[in-house]
């Protein structure tokens, strides 16, 4: 808890993101969620995405409890392990037309799309000043601006890349479940669904932190801030320099005094 505190400080002191940043907990089963936390199908009376559940925590404060029976997409729980991969979508079929010209190209999407290795059974969502909890992954939501800071920040006292991939869809996956097999930080870029149901917007990305990497990452965002340059929002070197008026101007400065 007292490093979600520290990272939720470090995140608004040197980047003040606009909407809060996310603690998500993988429980064995439901039995384990908090009295607090709003199950989607009980309290609501309808199912959910797992990405309108992130949205509810991160934009409303909610603590948000997802079981088997509350997510709404099926793609959900092939991606995070509670079903196998069913043979007819191995094909390449709920991806070609969307996101691909050939059955056979999105065949080949469908084969590097994450999925979990084991059964993520239970998600608790918490906004991160909120969390009484341990996260397991923790998701920034952010502008570019700041995704460069925290990639600054994650390769602080490593050096290096950070490496992500992309694939314009289920990013509930990359989000989540690589970041979970990698042990890694992630960089995101929300795919369609996430945009048309949890309202994700175009100028947002999202960056994650692995429970292991939560202190590298605040010692980062502290010490490439003190370097100057690292800085949200950024110093921009233009703002000391001396302007320049076009010609026409002339006349007018001479009479205000600015020039002889």
């Amino acid at each position: 808890m007292e490093l979600c505190k520290a990272l939720d400080e470090a995140v608004q002191t040197y980047l003040r993101t606009a909407t809060f940043p996310v603690a998500v907990k993988i429980l064995e089963d439901e039995s384990q969620f908090p009295q607090k936390a709003r199950r989607p199908l009980r309290d609501l009376g309808y199912r959910l995405n797992l990405c309108q559940g992130i949205s509810l925590a991160r934009r409303y404060g909610w603590t948000m409890g997802f079981g088997r029976e509350d997510h709404a997409c099926s793609n959900s729980l092939v991606i995070m392990g509670m079903v196998e991969v069913p043979e007819f979508i191995k094909n390449g079929s709920i991806v070609a037309g969307p996101y691909t010209d050939t059955l056979e190209h999105g065949a080949i999407t469908q084969s590097v799309t994450p999925r979990s290795d084991r059964p993520l059974n239970a998600f608790l969502l918490a906004p991160l000043h909120k969390a009484d909890f341990a996260p397991d992954v923790v998701l920034v939501y952010c502008n570019p601006g700041q995704a460069v800071r925290l990639v600054q920040a994650a390769l602080y006292t490593t050096g290096g890349t950070l490496e992500s991939k992309f694939m314009g869809r289920c990013a509930c996956g990359s989000e989540i479940v690589t970041t979970l097999q990698t042990g890694q930080c992630q960089l995101v870029a929300p795919g369609g669904g996430e945009k048309v149901f949890a309202m994700t917007a175009d100028d947002e990305m999202v960056f994650t932190i692995p429970r292991e990497r939560i202190q590298a990452v605040i010692d980062g965002l502290v010490g490439t801030h003190k370097a100057g340059a690292n800085r949200f929002p950024a110093p921009f070197f233009g703002l000391k320099a001396e302007p320049e008026f076009p010609p026409v101007y002339a006349e007018l400065e001479r009479y205000v005094g600015l020039r002889e």
